[in-house]
């Protein structure tokens, strides 16, 4: 493999020993060049600025200097970042990474741990990355029902949204947006291993002005909820209900984004919002056109902004996007939709189990 087409890493950890362990990995693949490795202390933009690397990957044991070397590279050298750390503190540390800007975290088990960050490593460097504002302002905002919410029967809409490589931070970013109460259900699916998914509820309503639910099957859709898929489980909208089924993956995945905007097709037509944002792959694309041609207004995420274009690149490759932009416009336009939808009257939904494709 000629240089040109090397991956050139640079590599950020506590201490000598794990650095070289990572540069060890990553020279036994030809495919990876390694620039060299750094102390925590280092100044990662200059290093980032002048060896200009595709990928920094880091070893995050040592948690609050490793967040602030990822918001200096993020906010002035913006470079796609992979992150390994210790297995027994892994959800701990990769709801803070993702939070700032890493795009994938690894739990350090032994080998296994660096096989899978070498899988990913090529893929991600090859993602464009944008300047982002470091989090240390961020406000953490409290969950705040609706009281109203539960008082009446949910017909006047619904905004799904959809996500993988690079989401988790995209949608805390939206939900951080939204107003309360915010006048529809909201549901979403992120590709999501279970180490994370199971608390990316929890994780998500730290940020959300609305109440933020795992979703269950069963449950009653409310205005102003927000209800999120579990792992391994498609989420599907059902009349007013949710459901999780063990159906086979699509695209590789369960749960799917095109499962669940088929879904709201089906169910909502033309009184739904879908909002599908960055990721690999197409997962999302087809349920967004579906969606469209059922009425239902279409954003897709711009290219400028995503940790991976691929998943929206489709969306708009299939003329399935009504709007393509950046979250804080997705914010402006999922309202003031939202805010339309229920300002006209509704009807009652069927039931997805008759619909047609």
């Amino acid at each position: 493999m000629s240089a040109a087409t090397r991956v050139r890493v640079s590599i950020f950890g506590p201490t000598r020993a794990a650095r070289a362990r990572l540069a060890d990995a990553l020279m036994t693949r030809p495919e990876f060049e390694v620039l060299g490795d750094h102390g925590l202390e280092s100044d990662a933009v200059s290093i980032c600025v002048s060896r200009r690397p595709d990928l920094v990957v880091i070893d995050a044991a040592d948690r609050p200097p490793v967040l602030a070397l990822v918001d200096d590279i993020m906010s002035r050298a913006p470079t796609p970042i992979l992150a390994i750390a210790p297995a027994a503190s892994i959800e701990h540390h990769r709801h803070a990474l993702l939070e700032h800007g890493v795009v994938d975290v690894f739990a350090d088990s032994g080998d296994q741990g660096i096989v899978e960050l070498l899988r990913t490593a090529q893929i991600v460097a090859r993602i464009r990355v944008v300047t982002r504002r470091a989090p240390a302002g961020r406000t953490r905002l409290a969950v705040v029902p609706d009281p109203k919410s539960t008082e009446r029967t949910v017909h006047s809409g619904i905004v799904a949204i959809g996500a993988s490589t690079g989401g988790p931070a995209v949608v805390a970013e939206i939900l951080r947006g939204l107003p309360s109460p915010f006048p529809v259900p909201v549901v979403v699916v992120v590709h999501i291993g279970p180490s994370f998914g199971y608390s990316f509820a929890d994780w998500l309503g730290t940020f959300s002005k609305n109440p933020v639910h795992q979703a269950a099957d069963g449950m009653e859709l409310l205005d102003g909820h927000v209800y999120v898929s579990p792992p391994e489980r498609h989420l599907v909208v059902d009349g007013n209900l949710l459901a999780l089924t063990r159906e086979a993956e699509r695209h590789s995945c369960r749960p799917s984004v095109d499962v669940l905007f088929e879904s709201v097709a089906s169910t909502y037509g033309a009184r739904a919002v879908g909002c599908l944002l960055t990721g690999i792959g197409r997962d999302g694309a087809q349920g967004l056109a579906r969606m469209r041609r059922a009425g239902a207004f279409t954003i897709a995420q711009d290219e400028d902004s995503c940790a991976v274009f691929g998943m929206p690149r489709e969306a708009i490759a299939l003329g399935a996007a009504d709007a393509v932009a950046p979250p804080s416009r997705i914010v402006s336009l999922l309202s003031a939709r939202a805010a339309l939808l229920a300002s006209t009257p509704g009807m009652s939904a069927p039931s997805v189990a008759g619909a047609g494709g």
